[in-house]
């Protein structure tokens, strides 16, 4: 959208204008901000192809960073599956609102909306109560440090990857298809 190009139009053109490009997390965190630009591209994607494509998508592009993160060997390498991680997260975000758009009826949009995003919030807070302890239950089992950290990040890719599946039971063809 042309919003969004705006903001990282200026994101993009402070941070070259006045932060220390020496410094490769600045880079770093550039980029991660710049996959969230894609959220106006997978919009017009869902628009094109349907919100259900885009949202398996993004799930299947998330369980993918969960699979590679742990993996990394290298910073360059840890950057690279944190950008495949925005790409997800830029899907997902798009779909959110749409998916809660589409499927309300015009007097109860806005209740639908804010209730939709009220148990995203509820979701991110139970998934961090309950994933972050993922590591010790692992550890608790005989894994090693780094390897319960390793299954803690594969068993959230499974998650995604049945978020993945359970979106197929979305209405499938674009917008204008199924009102």
């Amino acid at each position: 959208t042309m919003g969004g190009a705006l903001i990282l139009v200026a994101i993009v053109s402070g941070t070259l204008l006045w932060a220390d490009l020496a410094n490769r997390f600045v880079w770093i965190t550039l980029a991660v901000t710049a996959a969230f630009g894609l959220i106006g591209f997978w919009g017009a994607m869902s628009d094109r192809l349907g919100r259900r494509p885009v949202y398996v998508a993004g799930f299947f592009v998330l369980a993918v960073a969960y699979l590679l993160y742990p993996t990394a060997s290298s910073v360059p390498e840890l950057t690279a599956y944190r950008l495949v991680f925005g790409v997800a997260l830029a899907a997902l975000t798009a779909m959110l609102s749409a998916v809660a758009a589409d499927y309300a009826h015009e007097d109860s949009r806005g209740k639908l909306t804010g209730f939709s995003f009220l148990l995203n919030g509820i979701g991110a807070v139970l998934s961090f109560v309950f994933l972050s302890r993922l590591p010790a239950v692992f550890a608790a089992q005989g894994a090693d440090p780094a390897a319960a950290g390793r299954y803690a990040y594969w068993t959230v890719a499974g998650v995604a990857l049945l978020a993945a599946v359970l979106m197929f039971g979305l209405r499938p063809g674009r917008p204008e298809q199924v009102r």
